[in-house]
């Protein structure tokens, strides 16, 4: 198999798509990965707007050429739009965006918004990482560009580097509730 030169985080984002039954035409993707680099799940994010939609990689076949739009050739339905029960199949799952967009205020009313957030590991990384590097098929993340010595230098993907076990907190449910840092009331406002 002919894997070619990977491709960049910043190089996922705002591309076309050429995919007929995409419900969109230009999107940034995310690859969620594990600790060990899979990738499991990928995020499309429309520019502008606050739809957030998934697909599992094993569903799909992906390539990402240098230049041009991507294609994604997926069966109807692979592509859906993330829900808050989509959580579990993000659990211990990365992604790796300097740019923080899924804490843009457009998102705040995304329903698994909490968890997306959670999930950025740019500041879990030790050193100054840049870009995480994917393979063209997003199968797998492969290295890390990383700013050393007025330089670049390329890694293999930092299996340890990324914390294990849980660590994103319970999406609430019901009107006008959010996930976040849990706080004791004083007992002067408990009613």
């Amino acid at each position: 198999m002919k894997l070619g030169l990977p491709v960049s985080s910043s190089g996922l984002r705002e591309r076309k798509l050429a995919s007929p039954g995409l419900p969109m035409s230009v999107a940034s993707l995310f690859p969620l990965f594990d600790r060990a680099g899979a990738v499991r799940r990928v995020l499309l994010v429309e520019p502008g707007s606050s739809a957030v939609w998934w697909f599992d990689p094993a569903e799909a076949r992906v390539c990402v050429p240098l230049f041009g739009p991507i294609r994604i050739d997926a069966p109807a339905n692979a592509v859906r739009p993330l829900r808050a029960r989509d959580q579990e199949s993000l659990d211990d799952l990365w992604h790796f965006d300097p740019k923080w967009t899924l804490k843009e205020p457009r998102y705040d009313d995304v329903e698994a918004a909490p968890v997306l957030r959670a999930s950025n590991c740019c500041e879990e990384l030790p050193g100054t990482v840049t870009q995480v590097l994917f393979r063209r098929d997003l199968s797998r993340a492969n290295g890390t560009m990383r700013r050393e010595k007025g330089g670049y230098q390329w890694t293999r993907f930092p299996v340890t580097a990324l914390p294990e076990g849980p660590r994103l907190l319970p999406i609430l449910s019901g009107p006008g509730s959010k996930a976040g840092p849990w706080r004791l009331s004083p007992f002067w406002l408990r009613s």
